[in-house]
Formats: structure tokens, sequence, C-alpha cells
């Protein structure tokens, strides 16, 4: 959901729904980048460092 509303342009619900699969899912790298994409699109420089960060961390 969070990619759908990612690409409806409503940045806000995209990283809610980001946020709701990481909780259940920590280790889920796709999620952490597509917050940070969200971030970026709504230039939100914390939250991009953020999640790049634990993609960097996560990925291999």
């Amino acid at each position: 959901m969070g990619v759908v509303q990612l690409f409806k342009g409503e940045f806000t619900k995209a990283i809610f729904c980001f946020d709701e699969a990481i909780e259940i899912f920590p280790d889920f790298v796709e999620g952490w980048y597509n917050k940070g994409a969200a971030h970026q699109k709504k230039l939100e420089i914390d939250g991009i460092v953020v999640s790049c960060r634990k993609v960097i961390e996560q990925g291999d």
C-alpha cells in the first residue's frame, strides 16, 4: 500500500504505510528504501538519512 500511496503523491500516507510494514518486519530493506524515497519527495532530510542508514546497515 505504501508504494501505491507514493505513486498517488500521498507521501505522508506512504510513510505511514512503510512504518507499519517496518514495524512488522524490521529487516524489510525495501520498506526502508521506499520510506526514504517518500521522505525525499517531502524534502525531509532527517527521514532520508535515517532510512538510508537502515538500508546500508541491513542491505547486502
